[in-house]
């Protein structure tokens, strides 16, 4: 049997076994995120400048730190290339596509690793069919309705699209490494470069997930042909390749978030203590495959794999703990290396002339098969009903997005729960909330989203939404369909907001809003929100976006006064008044603050221009794949 043929027929049977995800609609998990990564690349697609302004998440924040680049993109090339789809649509079956054909590339690392196409197999439709981490109750709890293999629920319910192209990219560019490492040719640590670069700039997690498995990678390989200088130096030019929207600080700041944003993960003395144990059973697991193993390096990886990752989704999902941030999201990856572990495991097994090691492998086989059966079963009986897409104009979120674009707002929107996943996906308006916290450099957005839903005084939300230039709040209540309802209570606004819409416990108030720019006294308190509005002594200004990266203030402003904007600061900011520049500075709550010259003439234009060290970034980032693909070039010719 070909190896090209098991691939293409793994493909078909996930694609005969997955075909709702094509379909168009919206998603029938309400409270999944992939609105969220479809609204990232519906932007992505009006403006694909990465060194611009993305002013409709969290008070705005330069583009490149929206989320990492190949899924938006890829889906927004997809958009250009289908014109007259739904984002939606598009965005879904892009990230479908690679979920759909994971098993092939699994099977290809397993046939790569183990010679055997028939194990290799077994892995592809093991992959396909069931999914070990339903041993645990609480991952039985969140499966919903459909029967799947957690590597696609975690996609069709909870929107996980771009982990889902990283963990498709991930064995390949495993088999990219090994091959850099033993050939140690140029054009082989050139191609294991831009796999790394690719499945870092797909999803953090995956990212991480690769970090791990090339150590552990170099360890199994530990005093074979296996370099390792050629391994360090395909992931040094990865990062060459990838720091055009790697940046220093896009890296820091998300690593810095990270643990906030997990949850409120902390690191204690029981973290501590269990990832003293986690290394603990990596030189463990190293020491007895090299006693009682010797020469099975690749079933020393499996195994090394399924523990690291299988540790710490045990530890979540069994007790509770998280040993590393965010841990459940890796059970993919435990049940793929678990899947290699055991395929590894009983082929070395029944090739054993010990007669006892033959029986204990087809035991073990026989009873992975029966332990199966009915995971199989469910997935191949269930139908397609229950995983039907929703038609978007039946959706109580979508008449609110659409009815909210045709007041034609000002001011911002605030969406709370799942509809701030969606609200972009379909309409342009910009909005409090957002997608990808981890980067954000500054917080306020979360302190603001996290005060108007909790906080039980509706005057003192009103006020805080009148500083942050909030014009309509949407309110879900108790009846709503909406997942989440996570504003409460959901009557503080009665009697204190004009209600613009109400309909199936949905209510949507108008916040009385002037304009984006208010003049402010440098000697003013510096307390957020700023309650200086409605001042009769105030000049008026008025401002207003001349597309994404520029903002237009017109009004004379007197002596002693600035004009604050409620816009996340950044050095890339820089105003002129007159054709002269006026300065931009951040005030204590890292918003925009200018100072105009007063009596000048002309209104001052702002205009976002990333700064240096993005470009710096990216002109680094563009002699490495110049010089990169010339020395490809060279050698080719020379050969």
């Amino acid at each position: 049997m070909k190896p090209a043929a098991v691939c293409l027929g793994l493909a078909l049977l996930n694609l005969v076994l997955q075909a709702p995800v094509f379909w168009p609609g919206e998603t029938p998990f309400r409270g999944s995120i992939e609105p969220g990564y479809a609204s990232t690349a519906r932007f992505f697609a009006q403006h694909p400048d990465p060194w611009g302004w993305n002013p409709l998440y969290y008070f705005g924040l330069p583009t490149q730190f929206t989320y990492l680049p190949l899924v938006p993109y890829l889906a927004a090339a997809a958009s250009w290339a289908l014109p007259g789809y739904a984002m939606t649509d598009v965005y879904r079956a892009v990230v479908s596509v690679f979920g759909v054909v994971a098993p092939s590339v699994f099977f290809l690392l397993a046939w790569f690793a183990l010679r055997s196409v028939p194990w290799a197999l077994a892995v592809g439709l093991a992959s396909s069919l069931v999914s070990p981490a339903y041993v645990f109750s609480q991952v039985g709890i969140n499966r919903g309705t459909a029967y799947l293999p957690w590597r696609l629920q975690v996609l069709v319910k909870f929107g996980e699209g771009p982990h889902t192209v990283g963990l498709f990219l991930l064995p390949l560019a495993l088999i990219a490494v090994y091959r850099a490492a033993t050939r140690k040719r140029y054009s082989d640590v050139w191609l294991a470069a831009v796999a790394m670069a690719a499945v870092t700039l797909s999803s953090w997690v995956a990212g991480l997930a690769l970090a791990f498995c090339c150590l552990l990678l170099m360890l199994a390989m530990r005093g074979s042909d296996f370099s390792h200088r050629h391994t360090m130096g395909a992931a040094l030019l990865a990062y060459g390749m990838a720091c055009f929207w790697l940046t220093p600080t896009f890296v820091r700041t998300t690593l810095l978030n990270w643990p906030v944003d997990s949850l409120g993960y902390e690191f204690q003395a029981r973290q501590a203590l269990l990832l003293a144990g986690w290394l603990a059973g990596v030189a463990g697991i190293h020491w007895a495959c090299r006693r009682w193993l010797p020469g099975e390096r690749w079933l020393e990886f499996f195994i090394q794999g399924a523990w690291v990752f299988g540790y710490v989704v045990t530890f979540k999902y069994g007790r509770g703990i998280d040993v590393i941030p965010e841990p459940h999201r890796y059970a993919p990856e435990a049940e793929l290396f678990l899947m290699l572990a055991m395929a590894g495991a009983a082929k070395w097994g029944l090739a054993r002339n010990a007669r006892w090691l033959r029986i204990a492998a087809a035991v073990c086989l026989v009873l992975s098969v029966l332990a199966g059966a009915r995971q199989v079963k469910a997935m191949t009986t269930q139908g397609f009903a229950i995983r039907r897409q929703l038609d978007r104009e039946t959706l109580a979120e979508y008449r609110i997005a659409r009815f909210l674009e045709g007041l034609e707002p000002r001011g911002r929107i605030f969406a709370s729960g799942a509809f701030r996943f969606g609200l972009n996906s379909w309409v342009d308006l910009p909005q409090v909330s957002g997608v990808f916290e981890s980067g954000l450099q500054n917080r306020i957005a979360m302190d603001f989203d996290y005060l108007v839903r909790v906080n039980e005084s509706g005057a003192e939300c009103v006020k805080a939404l009148r500083a942050a230039g909030v014009e309509y709040v949407v309110v879900h209540g108790p009846q709503s369909k909406e997942f989440y309802r996570d504003i409460r209570p959901a009557d503080k606004f009665e009697g204190l907001l004009e209600k613009v819409y109400d309909e199936g416990d949905d209510r949507i108030y108008r916040v009385p809003f002037d304009s984006w720019a208010r003049a402010v006294r440098p000697e003013e308190p510096a307390a957020w929100p700023q309650f200086t509005l409605g001042s009769p002594d105030r000049p008026h200004l008025v401002a207003h976006w001349e597309g994404p990266s520029a903002i237009r203030i017109e009004g004379e402003t007197p002596n002693s006064f600035a004009i604050a904007l409620p816009v996340t600061h950044d050095s890339g900011w820089q105003a002129m008044q007159g054709g002269a520049p006026v300065p931009v500075e951040r005030d204590p709550q890292g918003f925009l603050l200018v100072l105009p010259k007063p009596g000048a003439d002309g209104p001052v234009l702002l205009r976002f221009r990333a700064g240096a060290e993005p470009r710096v970034c990216a002109a680094v980032s563009g002699v490495v794949w110049a010089a990169s693909l010339l020395g490809l070039a060279i050698r080719r010719r020379r050969a």
